[in-house]
């Protein structure tokens, strides 16, 4: 059974949820709250974690400008967590900014984080900036932290520099948020992934509550049918089962499948 890797909390409320046939076929959900000082957000981990469900992988979001990051920061740290968000153009900071960079040390160094979720919102706050959404702009972050996991959900827009960031960094993988819905921008990812031997480092994730996981598996599973009826060869079935069966991304191990659901996902 699939993972859901992107689910969203809705503003300074509990996470939205699905229940009925969209939660049966799941086997789990990573479920990320929002954090922004300049959009006026503020969910703290304490919140996520008590909140999330012990089937779901709670994923809390640091803001590093908030004033009440080193109380957030102490959470994270006492609560073993293995993945916190971060979301530099909702949050409006640049993804090298010298106060991420202390914030992910001290997570990584002391606590344990091995996954760090970099999510765009859509659509991007009102006090969101655009200049530090391109995937071009995270280049230093990912050289500051050759070893640390940086999974990037709901950015597939930006295919081209996501890709080409991909190829700097094995331990960049993204999700399907934000293509599943727009058969268009999946089959242009989906091939381009194919032609550069990235297949194995793309995740489902619905992208809730902007496409519901029932219809989002129905689009990425049955995608071949969409191209059969444009007269385009299909693409590799073990592609999109590999998407829907690979599992919680916080397991993800360059060159390996241990992301599978076989392990099951860790609140």
């Amino acid at each position: 059974m699939p993972f859901d890797a992107l689910t969203w909390w809705t503003h300074d409320r509990p996470p939205a949820t699905y229940g009925g046939p969209n939660r049966f076929c799941v086997d789990g959900r990573a479920l990320v709250s929002l954090q922004s000082v300049r959009s006026g957000l503020r969910q703290t981990p304490h919140a996520v974690l008590t909140a999330c469900s012990s089937e779901d992988q709670a994923v809390p979001m640091l803001d590093p400008l908030a004033r009440g990051l080193d109380a957030d920061v102490e959470t994270v740290i006492g609560a073993k967590v293995r993945v916190i968000a971060i979301a530099p153009a909702g949050g409006g900071y640049h993804p090298a900014h010298s106060r991420l960079l202390e914030l992910l040390e001290q997570v990584t160094d002391e606590g344990s984080v091995r996954c760090v979720y970099v999510v765009q919102p859509d659509p991007l706050p009102e006090r969101g900036r655009l200049e530090v959404s391109s995937p071009e702009t995270f280049d230093e972050l990912l050289r500051h932290f050759p070893h640390l996991h940086f999974h990037f959900g709901g950015m597939l827009h930006l295919r081209e520099g996501l890709f080409r960031l991909m190829h700097r960094s094995p331990w960049m993988t993204t999700n399907l948020a934000g293509a599943l819905g727009k058969p268009r921008l999946l089959d242009v990812v989906l091939e381009r992934a194919t032609e550069e031997g990235l297949g194995q480092r793309l995740y489902f994730a619905s992208g809730f509550p902007n496409l519901d996981p029932t219809s989002a598996l129905e689009q990425l599973l049955g995608h071949n049918v969409w191209r059969r009826q444009r007269g385009l060869p299909s693409l590799p079935s073990a592609l999109l089962r590999g998407i829907a069966e690979r599992g919680n991304p916080v397991d993800y191990e360059p060159g390996t499948e241990t992301g599978r659901t076989g392990s099951a996902p860790k609140a």
